[in-house]
């Protein structure tokens, strides 16, 4: 399942800057709306079944989150994006076609050894490029940020944000989350069902 994260309302602050952090644009999660429409933004909506849409809300709104504008609509790269934006780091998430594949890329800048970001016009080829048939941008710069659950079962960054070689990613309102159950066979192996689903 799929999760946009509230932000912590309880007044802790933020490690960044020691206040808590808003979120910039509509947001939900589980059905609790935390931050109101901002008509100028694009919405990412995912419903309680996982059915995942851009700027159509599918029925009551169960988990949603905003982006800063949209890359590819409808399998055609936006032609609005701006040719002279700067080159940093972006988070951009997409929809195959079919719905089925949910294609989410981070892109580092300012690290000749690592990365050297993107422009938004970058972003939409790279993501049109992973037959994204809609996508949108998220955000940039030190937010930029791709976790998984490691081994462990400890968080495990897979990615080097901008600023982030002390190990300390610039704090946010909320994140999309994803998580997937597999299936194991009496052997305790993964199902080959699940492994290519």
């Amino acid at each position: 399942g799929f999760t946009s994260k509230p932000p912590d309302t309880s007044g802790n602050p933020s490690p960044a800057n020691c206040s808590p952090v808003k979120p910039n644009g509509f947001a939900a999660s589980c059905g609790n709306i935390y931050s109101e429409l901002n008509k100028n933004q694009p919405v990412l909506y995912i419903s309680r079944d996982n059915e995942v849409t851009f700027n159509a809300q599918p029925g009551d709104v169960y988990n949603a989150l905003s982006g800063t504008q949209m890359l590819i609509n409808n399998g055609k790269i936006e032609e609005s994006l701006p040719t002279d934006e700067s080159v940093i780091s972006r988070t951009a998430v997409g929809l195959s076609k079919n719905g089925r594949f949910l294609i989410l890329v981070v892109v580092d800048s300012r690290q000749p050894d690592h990365g050297e970001g993107a422009a938004l016009s970058d972003l939409a080829n790279l993501m049109h490029k992973f037959s994204a048939f809609n996508a949108m941008n998220l955000g940039g710069g030190e937010s930029s940020t791709m976790v998984i659950e490691g081994i462990n079962g400890s968080p495990r960054r897979l990615n080097l944000p901008h600023g982030g070689r002390s190990g300390q990613e610039r704090a946010v309102a909320n994140h999309l989350g994803i998580h997937v159950n597999i299936r194991k066979n009496e052997r305790g192996a993964d199902t080959d069902k699940d492994r290519n689903q």
